[in-house]
């Protein structure tokens, strides 16, 4: 089994592909429609991990997990963040080789920044 897709039900389609295809530089894969002024939006890369964007229907915002992002350079990815309302919440490093990053997304669904050293 390989895990494939991670689905995020969003409030604000446009702030959440700002933050996810804008700020961390996800690729879109591809935009499904639904129906009138509705879509689906897949970000990451063909044969990865796909996070699934998808319109919350009313009020509803489901979440209660973290998403985790490799980045190459954490010190820039966590400055772009923050200059856009996200900065990190915490910080540690379980080992000497990895350090890991927290913050809210704009639905307030954890983000895990992973730098590997």
């Amino acid at each position: 089994m390989k895990f494939a897709l991670l689905t995020l039900h969003v409030k604000d389609m446009d702030k959440s592909l700002a933050f996810y295809h804008e700020l961390l530089e996800m690729p879109i894969v591809r935009r499904q429609p639904l129906g009138p002024g509705k879509e689906l939006v897949f970000l990451g890369q063909d044969g990865d991990v796909n996070l699934e964007l998808i319109p919350a229907e009313g009020d509803t915002v489901f979440s209660g997990f973290s998403a985790g992002f490799v980045v190459e350079d954490l010190a820039a990815v966590k400055e772009r963040l923050a200059a856009h309302g996200y900065p990190v919440k915490r910080e540690f490093s379980p080992n000497p080789s990895l350090i890991l990053s927290f913050l809210d997304g704009p639905d307030g669904e954890e983000i895990e920044l992973i730098k590997y050293l």
